[in-house]
């Protein structure tokens, strides 16, 4: 049965979808077994056909079933004004344009000069992008913080995408039913299912930024 809402499922979609000119087929939400999908490779949502009528193509090949976990666990409920409370990052000062890749190294950090030798990159200060624009003069978290939570590491660019599609879909709790720090996690949030990537933590992930958050 298609539900009729007022929810804006074309803004939702159209959140998770890609910019990689060499996948194409994720610049847009499309149709595939049974699904209406969107995703950027590192994030992906889906949601039944036979749950919303939207008009999005069929894409055949490639295909992205392989990226559904079908080993589940016990559900985590997870309340997401709760989890949000929890997410402590620094404050950082918010620019009127978002960072950019840097230029002279192509965020790679290093520069080859006319000899050869890789040096560190002057222009970006060797963290792989520079900041334009003006200040905003209000404080935001750090768009690069990084946390875990039962043991799994996020983005906060990711977790934000999370927290907005739960917005959306009018959902403030949602199940966590599948997924580990090696693979992709699986969040329910309403009828629509969420998966995100995790990041690698390495062998000290406290040294190398990450804060922990306890439920």
């Amino acid at each position: 049965m298609i539900m009729e809402t007022a929810i804006d499922y074309n803004r939702l979609f159209n959140m998770f979808t890609g910019n990689d000119d060499s996948r194409r087929f994720m610049k847009q939400p499309f149709k595939q077994d049974g699904k209406y999908i969107a995703t950027d490779a590192i994030c992906m949502i889906w949601m039944p056909t036979d749950k919303i009528g939207l008009h999005y193509e069929e894409l055949e090949r490639p295909s992205v079933q392989h990226a559904i976990p079908t080993k589940t666990h016990n559900p985590i409920s997870i309340d997401i004004e709760h989890l949000k409370s929890k997410l402590i990052a620094p404050m950082v000062d918010e620019y009127t344009q978002a960072k950019q890749v840097c230029p002279e190294c192509d965020g790679e950090k290093k520069v080859r000069c006319n000899y050869g030798h890789k040096h560190d990159c002057d222009e970006c200060k060797q963290t792989g992008f520079v900041q334009d624009g003006e200040k905003t003069g209000k404080q935001i978290m750090d768009p690069d913080a990084k946390f875990i939570i039962h043991d799994v590491a996020y983005s906060w660019k990711n977790l934000k995408k999370l927290f907005k599609a739960c917005e959306i879909l009018g959902v403030s709790t949602i199940q966590k039913v599948s997924g580990t720090g090696g693979s992709g996690n699986l969040f329910l949030a309403g009828e629509a299912s969420i998966l995100i990537m995790p990041l690698y933590q390495g062998d000290d992930p406290e040294g190398s930024g990450f804060i922990r958050v306890e439920l």
